[in-house]
């Protein structure tokens, strides 16, 4: 079969080629194209997880009381925490320890029993996280801040 030949007519020899160059580059393009999509990773749609969510027969999760962990600072040097929990306070070089020991206890009873920090604004911060740390080492699993309530002072008269 023979061949057709398509003769451009342009100006000088090599005239014809022009039309060469962008075929060429269309081909490496669509070769680029094709290496890209074989080359690349699909990311799978994630599964739908189906689960009965229905209310009958557990009823509403009961409540529990959480528990106050209030930081303090020693009034004479300000160096040493006193943490008090419930009517327990801990105040001594060990109070830290303390405050471990008794929180572990708590842990034991209910790992679930939220735990309510709350430090004055003059307390040092790492008294703050010492009762974090405290939490913690006891494993207590939900722990909270809490501002102290705002005494507010007295409406001034006008004189």
């Amino acid at each position: 079969m023979p061949r057709a030949r398509i003769r451009f007519r342009g100006r000088g020899e090599g005239a014809g080629r022009a039309w060469e160059l962008p075929i060429s580059m269309i081909d490496v393009v669509f070769l680029l194209l094709v290496f890209f999509l074989l080359a690349s990773r699909f990311r799978q749609q994630e599964g739908v997880l189906r689960a009965d969510m229905s209310s009958g027969g557990s009823g509403p999760p009961p409540d529990i009381e959480s528990v106050l962990l209030k930081v303090d600072a020693e009034t004479a040097s300000r160096e040493r925490p006193v943490f008090t929990v419930r009517s327990h306070v801990f105040r001594s070089p060990d109070a830290g320890e303390r405050l471990v020991a008794h929180l572990v206890g708590l842990a034991r009873i209910d790992s679930r029993v939220p735990v309510v920090i709350r430090g004055g604004g003059d307390v040092p911060f790492w008294m703050v996280v010492a009762a974090v740390d405290a939490c913690g080492a006891a494993r207590l699993e939900k722990v909270r801040f809490e501002a102290p309530p705002r005494t507010r002072p007295a409406p001034a008269r006008p004189s």
